[in-house]
Parts: C-alpha cells; structure tokens; sequence
C-alpha cells in the first residue's frame, strides 16, 4: 500500500515519502582548503601566498610534494621515497617535512610523519 492510500491517526491521508534524492536538499560543504604544488616552478601555494623551495632542500620536498599534489592533497600519504634502506628514507622523510615546516612557519600549515616513516601528513593548525 501507499502511504496516500493509508490514512493517519488522525484520518487524513500523509504524503508520500520521498526519496533522499527528491526530498532533501543536498548538504552543501565548503570546499577543503589545500594547498597546490607547481613542480615546475618550485612553488608552493598556501592561501594565496607562493613559497619557493630552496634548492638544497628541495631534493626531498619536491617528490613529497608531488606526492601530496598527485593525491589531490589527502591528509595522509605513504611515504612516497624508494626504500632501499628503512633508516634513510625515514631520514630523509622527517628532513623533508622539517624544513617544509621550517619554510611554512606560522602559517597554519604543518607536515609530520606517522607509524615509524610509513606514512606522512599534512594538517591545517588552527
């Protein structure tokens, strides 16, 4: 039976029941604050500001960054260096993510790494 068909309590018939799709509204989200990594230039942006990468740094920034920018910026990533040997990536990993931090400071922008350099992230400060 339809709810048209199927009088209430109070005698009256009740409207149908509408799918989410009709019925609802959609919930509308702001759009995530990420920021935008231009390998060929060296430049990160972050709130409409550019950061250049220093060249000596830049070796591990750079393939964590386009790492970060070929996820579409998930919060967390694995760690995106060959591992020919667990401790030098891990190393290079936590140096990378310090001098992003270093290069970022107080701007509401912070890298880490997670579970012994199997993972690294990226997080807004509030």
């Amino acid at each position: 039976m339809s709810s048209l068909s199927s009088p209430a309590r109070s005698g009256r018939p009740q409207p149908p029941t509408l799918p989410f799709a009709h019925g609802t509204p959609p919930v509308t989200q702001k759009p995530r604050l990420v920021p935008s990594w231009d390998k060929d230039q060296g430049i990160l942006h972050w709130l409409g500001q550019e950061f250049r990468l220093f060249w000596q740094d830049a070796e591990a920034q750079g393939p964590l960054l386009d790492a970060f920018q070929a996820s579409g910026w998930a919060l967390q990533i694995r760690n995106p260096f060959p591992r020919p040997r667990k401790k030098e990536t891990r190393e290079r990993l936590h140096g990378a993510c310090k001098h992003l931090n270093r290069t970022l400071k107080g701007l509401g922008l912070r890298f880490g790494v997670r579970h012994k350099g199997k993972w690294v992230y990226w997080e807004l400060l509030a």
